[in-house]
């Protein structure tokens, strides 16, 4: 009985061994496959930068600030040569705190207005000098007063 035991055990050892040690094919190699060639879609560039929006709010702000103190200030009043006088202060950096506030206003409009210049966003909207509109509405009122003169 030993050798059959012996060689069921022999036959089952060989059996395990043999399974273990499955040979496969070796794969052929497949040749590459080419990529079609990339076309190029003309697609509308964007600028990456993505500050723009917070420009626009501060220089919105700064304008809409110096357009509401000149209007409730003078304007109104049809009052010309105080206005005069006013653009006379800030330019001349007065340091009235009327002045100074507009020249606060003036220069973070200016921050502003360089920042998204440089970063290349659309400025159509915007000009330069926000004080030559002011300017330009003083002499509209002085033009408008000096025909109801008349």
């Amino acid at each position: 009985m030993t050798t059959v035991f012996k060689f069921f055990y022999a036959t089952t050892f060989i059996l395990l061994l043999a399974g273990c040690n499955k040979q496969t094919a070796p794969k052929a190699v497949q040749p590459k496959k080419e990529n079609p060639p990339i076309q190029k879609t003309t697609q509308k560039k964007e600028n990456p930068y993505k500050d723009c929006k917070k420009h626009f709010q501060v220089m919105d702000h700064a304008s809409s600030y110096i357009q509401k103190e000149f209007q409730e200030g003078y304007f109104v009043l049809n009052d010309v040569a105080g206005a005069k006088a006013q653009v006379f202060l800030i330019e001349s950096n007065s340091p009235t705190i009327y002045a100074q506030n507009i020249n606060a206003a003036l220069k973070s409009y200016q921050t502003q207005y360089d920042l998204a210049q440089k970063n290349k966003c659309d400025m159509a909207s915007y000009n330069r000098s926000f004080l030559d509109e002011i300017k330009d509405r003083i002499i509209k009122l002085e033009n408008q007063n000096e025909e109801k003169e008349k």
